[in-house]
């Protein structure tokens, strides 16, 4: 039995209107993830500074890296990264 949304991305990417609105989404995604990444590069690289002083970091430690490196920062007003993966983002097909 089919849903009346079945297939929707397909439904909407074959107009070339629907083409070129999936397009503007990926643009801004593509520009608020590179954003986000350059905002918190602190907390991207702590793990790999870690990994090369440590060679592994197993369960918790992975967590304590990011938390550790989130936290230092997040008092000079970068924020918390932590807090911004958790935030939920704003429905670009409705924004």
């Amino acid at each position: 039995m089919k849903t009346p949304q079945a297939n929707i991305v397909a439904r909407v990417s074959s107009t070339d209107e629907g083409k070129a609105r999936i397009e503007e989404m990926l643009v801004i995604a593509r520009a608020e993830a590179k954003e986000m990444i350059e905002a918190h590069r602190h907390v991207v690289e702590a793990p790999r500074d870690a990994l090369l002083e440590r060679d592994e970091l197993i369960g918790d430690e992975i967590l304590e890296v990011i938390t550790g490196a989130a936290s230092s920062k997040s008092t000079d007003g970068a924020g918390s990264a932590l807090e911004m993966m958790r935030s939920t983002p704003e429905d670009p097909i409705a924004g």
